[in-house]
């Protein structure tokens, strides 16, 4: 062990800067440590300058070192019989000119470089139970950055507890960096890493339960992107060309260390063994995990195609078909006949628009290879084969806009079931033991619709729910008004043409729905007012994001067949304007929505008079006045 207080190894240069010292030739430490004030009080400056660090092995305490130096440590103990190689410089305190220098020796350089006074003790060899005893003696803490294959890393933490000192324990993981702290009254080394008190022990096995440990102890847990690094290494860690490092994960380590010696310095508390510091630079700066999920899922859509809607194998699932000369193509696909790939394809659809919007958790539909990625809507599973898909697609087959006019959900699996009824029996809405639809069943119960009398007496086969009336929220594209457009104009043929036997459309929609709905000049009746008497209740699924259904988010809806057909000359005209060249269509639109009132509904305003709830044509202000007749 030599002592060195004025030498500089590694062509450092041994010169202060002029003006570093005072006149007596003293180190200005007042001047060097004036920006540490307002964090680290005078006193507890002084008492810095008097502890004692012991850095055992000065490979990532090389940085250590240097940063405590800059804080206001002044004497150090540093071990190691290992030289700078060139691979060192990514993370530790070393210059190219240092290569082949001893570590030891090379970090009281760097020490010396910032702080020319520094008491530094320097012991250029690898440290074994009997080369302990002195340094760690004389120490007031202990830094045990000890190579995994030396069996001083565990004799260190022993001698260090027999002698009521805490020893620190840094790691760097990936973007991050680990502390552990081990005091006298914490867990041994050994009890941390589950090694019996005379097990025999390898490194390897030493390396990868001090990772896992540090990584599963941690209070945040393992970072996502490192769970696959960090199973590969617990696998297959012996068979890597080296160990992967960051220096700025060194640096946070260092960080990390210096902070907790100034906290042991002072007093201050302390998360000991067998909790783990952890820090990751990468996760503290990446957007909470939906919003990175968000972000996923957006990508995903810019680039998704979905040509086999478009497919001429399709051909028994169209119901209604239409190319337009802007290149968008629209479709009803009748869903009892859609395709396996075709299924998939809405469904996914469906599932990442949700989230877009969001009304469904991102997280757990983002990951799209992953165990935990979602594959199926179960309100997708659950649709009969009466189900219509609307779609209006671009020529290249991204998918602008999708609506689905759907019945009632089914009965639930095992509820028994009168045959003999159902044969002879039509269901109605206003029927206590009916099958609800998605809205009734998922947010406002079934006293809403049937409070229409007039709807109320209508079959259950004359009715379908219009769901998820969706833009595409991750592609900006010139034809997204009017492919929006162009599935609502759609959805009229459903309550027009005699084929569907539908007469009604009923759902919930959003502030986006509404301005559409109004946008096409849509005859439509609301109900404001209504209060969810079951947010966000779908069984089987875990996508909602809570609380993804604020008060008055979606309003229940209905829009007649009939008030439908009454406005058939506008959408007549609408269809005309849809239909235009690619250049004129938005302008011929434009200008037929300039000079179109929204059609009053009044095929259900004489009920909606003499209902309880309160139904209203107007979609955007406070509700004033009940339908009109």
């Amino acid at each position: 062990m030599t002592t060195d207080s004025t030498e500089v190894v590694g062509g450092a240069g041994s010169e202060p800067t002029q003006g570093a010292l005072s006149v007596e030739g003293a180190l200005d430490a007042a001047t060097l440590y004036s920006r540490n004030w307002a964090f680290i009080p005078h006193e507890l400056q002084s008492r810095l300058e008097r502890a004692t660090i012991f850095l055992a092995g000065v490979g990532l305490a090389s940085q250590i070192a240097t940063l405590a130096t800059r804080t206001g440590l002044s004497h150090f103990i540093l071990a190691d019989g290992d030289q700078v190689e060139l691979s060192n410089l990514n993370r530790q305190a070393f210059s190219l000119a240092q290569v082949g220098h001893n570590k030891a020796d090379a970090t009281a350089a760097a020490i010396h470089a910032i702080r020319p006074d520094a008491v530094v003790d320097t012991s250029p060899t690898f440290l074994d139970g009997a080369t302990l005893t002195s340094p760690l003696a004389r120490a007031d803490y202990i830094v045990n950055s000890i190579d995994f294959d030396n069996p001083a890393l565990f004799a260190l933490n022993r001698a260090a507890r027999r002698s009521g000192k805490t020893t620190l324990m840094p790691l760097n993981l990936g973007w991050g960096g680990a502390l552990i702290v081990f005091t006298p009254e914490a867990p041994t080394l050994e009890q941390f890493l589950d090694f019996g008190e005379d097990e025999p022990v390898r490194a390897a096995e030493v390396a990868k339960r001090m990772v896992e440990r540090a990584l599963t102890r941690s209070t945040a847990g393992t970072p996502p992107y490192l769970a696959a690094t960090l199973a590969d290494f617990l696998a297959q860690g012996e068979r890597w060309p080296n160990e992967p490092q960051l220096g700025a994960a060194t640096a946070l380590t260092a960080a990390l260390c210096v902070r907790a010696i100034v906290a042991l310095v002072a007093g201050d508390p302390l998360r000991v063994a067998p909790a783990v510091n952890h820090v990751d630079l990468r996760v503290a700066l990446e957007p909470p995990v939906d919003e990175r999920a968000r972000v996923t899922i957006h990508h995903r859509q810019v680039s998704a195609r979905h040509p086999s809607l478009l497919s001429p194998a399709l051909r028994d699932a169209v119901a209604f078909a239409r190319a337009r000369a802007t290149g968008l193509q629209v479709r009803i696909l009748r869903h009892g006949k859609l395709s396996r790939e075709a299924r998939e394809v809405l469904t996914a659809f469906r599932l990442d628009q949700y989230a877009l919007y969001g009304l469904y958790r991102a997280s757990s539909l983002a990951d799209e290879g992953g165990d935990g990625a979602a594959k199926t809507d179960p309100s997708f599973d659950r649709l009969a084969d009466d189900a219509f898909h609307v779609v209006a697609l671009a020529a290249d087959g991204v998918l602008l806009s999708y609506a689905c006019a759907e019945g009632p959900a089914p009965r639930p699996t095992g509820q028994k079931r009168d045959w003999l009824r159902d044969s002879v029996h039509v269901a109605r809405l206003r029927d206590r033991d009916r099958r609800l639809f998605p809205t009734e069943d998922e947010l406002f119960g079934a006293q809403v619709f049937p409070s229409l009398a007039y709807l109320a007496r209508q079959p259950l086969s004359s009715v379908r729910e219009i769901t998820r009336i969706t833009s595409n929220k991750a592609v900006a594209s010139p034809l997204t008004g009017l492919a929006v457009l162009e599935v609502i104009h759609a959805i009229s043929h459903l309550v027009t043409d005699a084929r569907f036997g539908i007469r009604f459309l009923l759902g919930c929609a959003n502030d986006d729905g509404r301005r559409a709905l109004y946008a096409a000049r849509t005859p439509v009746l609301y109900a404001p007012q209504t209060e969810y008497e079951r947010p966000q209740r779908v069984d089987g699924s875990t996508y909602w994001d809570e609380p993804g259904l604020t008060p008055g988010a979606f309003w229940p809806f209905i829009i007649a067949g009939g008030d439908v057909r009454a406005s058939r000359v506008f959408y007549t005209r609408l269809d005309q304007a849809l239909g235009a060249e690619a250049r004129e269509a938005p302008g011929a639109v434009e200008r037929l929505l300039a000079h179109t009132v929204a059609p009053a509904p009044r095929t259900l305003a004489p009920s909606a008079e003499r209902s309880t709830v309160l139904w209203t044509a107007d979609p955007y202000f406070p509700v004033k006045r009940r339908a009109p007749h």
